[in-house]
């Protein structure tokens, strides 16, 4: 025991109290295991996030009699024989897997270290209710070769913190976190040099860019980014923010493309600079909308446009040239969706291409009334904290009120009918 980690997450509401205890483990072979107990009885466990039906492939149950399944989009727990339980084991796979609309339950370092989604985890008696706000305890006990890194803070010992909405990243192995005024990092040694260079120069710019015209942050932000080698050729890459965390994963045989001309590199700096920017849109509460991430996304997109001329002077000319590619991108993406479908009917990137397109002239509209594009966002997420919903209404009462409400109806249009709106928002 003394050579295992375990994770006990006691996780309540106030609607209920049989929310379940969930122990995660790993033992000293490497092997991760999660194991949810209750103080009564249920016939099943439902998941409070749901991108997929991956786990049914990748948990394996230690009691015979309990399965995993995938019902209407939904994960399930359940008694093959149907009857109550109490308690349930799975062996888990720790390995990195790209999930639709969600950051990755573990993403590997080279050296072995992991870094996991704690609210993979979450899970309710019967099933989790979306509207309703579920807060889970998290206990910690890491073996003494490990250590982890929690919220910002380093830990080698039984340590406590809570979670709730969209969770947090948690690194667990033997690889000490590099501190400076700007962030916290641990960033993977076998990345190749001209990307740990992009990380460990021009991020920081990036964020003090941001830091000046969106407000600093009242704690420094966690960075983290690893490579797992792998033999298949298949590559992945993946960036994500939760609040006060960034992080970027790659996956592949090398990463030889990733940094093969001075193109793919300012590629890597738009998408550290994208990456940034969403930590200071919403440093303190989640203003995501998946049905309306051009607002996020998009927003992300130009922040980026805008942070690349101002602090990497090389990049200039390739900002100016993405602009181009949006507008070629949102054409194509018009004639199959509109950007209030997009999300459901598997056109994602148009919240990116065409997102950026609104945000671009959004923010010459607010120019020419001498506006802040950056000051919108401020009150933006003042709103949201006092209670607003985050989302599409909320956002372009804002946007309505600071510029005027015939522009707020271009953007309407772009929502609801994308193609034939989109000429007029160029014009």
């Amino acid at each position: 025991m003394k050579f295992a980690l375990f994770i006990w997450i006691l996780s309540f509401q106030a609607f209920g109290t049989n929310i379940p205890r969930v122990f995660l483990e790993k033992n000293k072979n490497q092997e991760w295991f999660v194991s949810f107990e209750m103080t009564q009885e249920t016939k099943q466990l439902g998941f409070m996030r749901n991108p997929d039906g991956s786990r049914v492939k990748r948990w394996t149950s230690l009691d015979p009699n309990i399965e995993l399944i995938y019902r209407d989009g939904k994960e399930y727990i359940l008694s093959k024989d149907r009857k109550p339980f109490t308690s349930v084991k799975f062996r888990l796979t720790p390995t990195y897997i790209a999930l639709p609309k969600e950051y990755a339950p573990f993403s590997r370092y080279s050296d072995g270290g992991i870094l996991f989604h704690d609210a993979r985890f979450q899970v309710c008696p019967l099933e989790c209710k979306v509207d309703h706000k579920y807060l889970w305890n998290f206990r910690l006990q890491i073996p003494p070769n490990d250590l982890a890194v929690v919220h910002g803070k380093l830990r080698k010992k039984a340590i406590a913190w809570q979670v709730k909405d969209d969770g947090s990243l948690i690194y667990v192995g033997k690889r000490s976190p590099r501190r400076s005024n700007a962030m916290l990092s641990i960033i993977d040694p076998e990345l190749p040099k001209p990307l740990l260079d992009a990380l460990n120069n021009e991020l920081p710019k990036y964020m003090a860019y941001f830091a000046e015209t969106m407000g600093v942050l009242d704690t420094p932000p966690s960075l983290f980014a690893s490579f797992e080698k792998i033999k298949s050729n298949s590559r992945n890459q993946q960036g994500g923010v939760l609040p006060g965390q960034i992080f970027m994963h790659w996956t592949g045989p090398n990463l030889d493309k990733v940094v093969a001309d001075e193109n793919a590199i300012l590629g890597l700096k738009w998408f550290f600079a994208h990456e940034a920017a969403h930590v200071y849109q919403s440093p303190s509460v989640s203003l995501y909308d998946n049905q309306h991430a051009w607002i996020h996304e998009g927003g992300a997109e130009l922040l980026a446009y805008l942070a690349l001329q101002e602090v990497t002077p090389s990049a200039k000319n390739y900002a100016k040239k993405r602009y181009s590619v949006f507008v070629s991108k949102c054409r194509a993406k018009a004639e199959l969706v509109d950007l209030k479908d997009a999300t459901k009917k598997g056109q994602f990137k148009a919240h990116y291409d065409c997102g950026f397109l609104i945000h671009y002239a959004l923010k010459a509209s607010l120019d020419r009334r001498g506006g802040s594009y950056y000051d919108l966002w401020a009150k933006y997420r003042k709103a949201v904290e006092r209670g607003k919903e985050p989302g599409r209404e909320t956002f372009l009462e804002i946007v309505a009120r600071e510029t005027s409400k015939g522009f707020r109806k271009k953007i309407d249009d772009m929502i609801n009918n994308t193609a034939e709106a989109l000429p007029r928002l160029l014009q």
